[in-house]
This record gives C-alpha cells, sequence and structure tokens, in this order.
C-alpha cells in the first residue's frame, strides 16, 4: 500500500507472520488489504484527497464497523457504506 495516502499504516496486523492465533491476524490482513486496494481503484477520488480518506476511515472505524446490523456484512461491503456516508456528511458540508 501507498504510504502518501495515509491508509498502508493503518492496517492492523500488516506485519504478522508467526504461526498459530497472530496467522489468523496476517490473513484478515491480506483481505483487508485486498480490499481497500480494490476500493481505491474504483474511488480514486478518495485516494487523492487525504481529507476524505480520513472522513471515510472515521466512518468505517466509529460507525460501519460497530453497527450490529452491518456486522456480517464483507470488509468490501462494508468499505462501500463507509463510503457512501462520507459521502454524504462531506456533501452535507457543501451545502451550508
Amino acid at each position: 500500500m501507498n504510504q502518501r495516502n495515509g491508509i498502508g499504516s493503518s492496517l492492523p496486523g500488516a506485519n504478522y507472520t508467526t504461526i498459530g492465533p497472530a496467522n489468523h491476524k496476517s490473513e484478515v490482513s491480506r483481505e483487508i488489504q485486498a480490499a481497500l486496494k480494490d476500493f481505491l481503484i474504483r474511488h480514486p477520488e478518495m485516494a487523492a484527497d487525504p481529507r476524505k480518506m480520513e472522513v471515510l476511515q472515521y466512518c468505517f472505524k466509529h460507525y460501519v464497523n460497530f453497527d450490529p446490523d452491518l456486522r456480517d456484512l464483507s470488509i468490501t461491503e462494508k468499505l462501500e457504506r463507509a463510503n457512501q456516508m462520507a459521502v454524504d456528511f462531506m456533501g452535507s458540508m457543501l451545502k451550508f
């Protein structure tokens, strides 16, 4: 992941290489990285603006990831939900 867009360092477990429970974290980390990479390819406008990435990350971390109704969604679907929240929020900010 590219460190310039500020997302590479926020992925948990990105460097796990141990066997056992930590190995599961490594698999999850690879899944997150792959989902995030695909998401940013589909939404280059998010990757191009660090402020948008901050809002996306905030929505994912504080809303989508903790919503019990969204618990069973894939990481890709959660990213899309967070993206929609971020876009809605940023759009409402521009209306003032």
